[in-house]
């Protein structure tokens, strides 16, 4: 989507639920919770950049992709200024509210594909981490070269994004593995046990259940899906009315972790986001082999529940302004989407050498989820 369309989505996220949105592996977060990882994040980032060797100036900062200031304060504790960038202004609302270092901390909207707010060789730091994957790759190159214009000659640029997601499995003839293939009509047999519920359910504010899955089948389900995602085996989830007839098709999904081999189990986390009016729902759990079939649809039994879910209450620990509270009931319908992308590893090394950067180092990690390769690159800007 552009720029235009991603300030629509995650603007409605900033009004829905942002700390989840900001960090989905919880969906009940309390600003105390949610602050301290961003602490926690800031010391162990800035740790590493010592483990390269790295002379680091503790002047200047920047938090690109800000969100509601989750590393930007965290940043204050060892910078002397910091500014945080997001494209939301729900988010950037926020982010001020729960500024606690007053004028170290400044909050700027830019809904640009540059950084022009700012001077070159202006940071002496720059982070940004689970904001680049949901950002078209035309966008996120050229904030990459932005990156590199704003800081300051011999800074420190550390930036997290995915380069692919994760290959299918071929044999040795270089054919597609059978772990890749549409299971047997057979074998799409599945037992769902919800093991923890949220005790309230609230209109389009997201909630994470988990759920026991076992293998009923006569072969194991394997992680794994051609390129494109097909056959990728996955527990997903449908909204319906009382009566059975479908509010959402399409609700959420969870990967397989691991394989799963016949008459075993596993437990996985669900964050699903409840119908946008507030009533008596059937959530209906079933598993999926993407692009191939729903279980059901292959004779699987699925898993309903009756839930209640009500309207939604003021968000915890935050007070809008008056404009926000206008903006946010005219959206009130609008279901905002995270989309993810991805740019080959090569490719953002060759960018960061022909930005007059230079690579310190390149390290793995599953920020994107087990779907995705990606990295956090540790980049410092070449003298000049």
């Amino acid at each position: 989507m552009n720029l235009k369309e991603l300030q629509k989505h995650w603007n409605q996220f900033g009004k829905i639920n942002p700390m989840w949105a900001i960090r989905s592996d919880r969906a009940d977060w309390n600003s105390e919770e949610f602050f301290r990882t961003g602490e926690h994040e800031i010391r162990s980032i800035l740790h590493l950049v010592q483990q390269t060797g790295f002379p680091l100036s503790m002047g200047s900062a920047l938090d690109f992709g800000c969100g509601i200031g989750r590393l930007s304060q965290g940043l204050c504790q060892f910078f002397a200024e910091v500014s945080g960038v997001d494209i939301a202004p729900s988010m950037i609302e926020l982010a001020r509210h729960f500024n606690q270092y007053g004028p170290k901390c400044q909050y700027f909207l830019n809904a640009e594909a540059n950084l022009r707010l700012f001077d070159d060789n202006h940071f002496d730091f720059i982070y940004s981490n689970i904001v680049l994957q949901h950002v078209e790759p035309v966008y996120s190159q050229t904030y990459i070269r932005e990156f590199l214009r704003v800081a300051k000659p011999a800074s420190m640029v550390v930036f997290q994004l995915p380069s692919e997601q994760v290959q299918y499995p071929l044999d040795s003839q270089g054919n597609v593995s059978f772990h890749a293939q549409a299971l047997p009509k057979d074998c799409f047999r599945a037992t769902l046990q919800v093991i923890n519920l949220p005790d309230q359910l609230f209109v389009s504010s997201p909630s994470t259940l988990t759920v026991r899955v076992r293998n009923d089948s006569r072969i194991p389900w394997y992680p794994y899906g051609l390129k494109d995602g097909s056959n990728q085996i996955k527990l997903g989830n449908h909204w319906m009315t009382e009566e059975g007839k479908i509010v959402a098709l399409d609700d959420a999904r969870a990967l397989l972790p691991r394989t799963l081999p016949p008459g075993e189990e596993l437990e996985l986390p669900l964050v699903i986001t409840p119908p946008t009016k507030a009533g008596r729902y059937i959530l209906e759990l079933d598993m999926v082999q993407e692009l191939v079939a729903w279980f059901k649809n292959k004779g699987s039994a699925t898993t309903h529940i009756t839930v209640d879910v009500k309207a939604r209450p003021p968000m915890r620990d935050v007070v809008f302004s008056d404009s926000s509270d206008k903006a946010k009931s005219s959206g009130a319908d609008f279901q905002p989407v995270m989309e993810m992308y991805g740019i080959p590893k090569g490719d953002v090394v060759d960018l960061i050498k022909k930005s007059a950067g230079s690579i310190v180092d390149i390290q793995q990690n599953e920020l994107a989820g087990k779907e995705w390769i990606s990295y956090t690159y540790f980049t410092t800007k070449e003298k000049t």
